[in-house]
């Protein structure tokens, strides 16, 4: 045991290395635990962004088939317009 002693003041050099490491090794846990809950929540945001990019992508989707039938619904409309001006421009002759 190696012992230092000045005045009324004994050191344990064995007990006190051995402390700090017990210090050291306390704070890396807690760092560690930091660190885990961090990483816990970063993968939870992940997945919720991951969730939202999907429901936008399905929202997107079904935004482009109720266009796409608008535009077939204008052609149709179109279509049958320019016939109606045809019979009607035939029938004014």
């Amino acid at each position: 045991m190696l012992q230092f002693q000045k005045g009324g003041l004994m050191v344990d050099f064995a007990k006190l290395v051995l402390e700090l490491d017990t210090s050291d090794l306390e704070q890396g846990e807690a760092k560690l635990k930091n660190l885990t809950v961090a990483g816990d929540k970063a993968e939870k945001s992940a997945k919720k962004l991951g969730s939202s990019a999907k429901a936008s992508a399905a929202q997107l989707k079904q935004a482009t088939k109720q266009v796409e039938k608008f535009g077939n619904g204008l052609k149709i409309s179109g279509g049958h317009t320019a016939n109606l001006t045809a019979q009607r421009i035939a029938g004014g002759r």
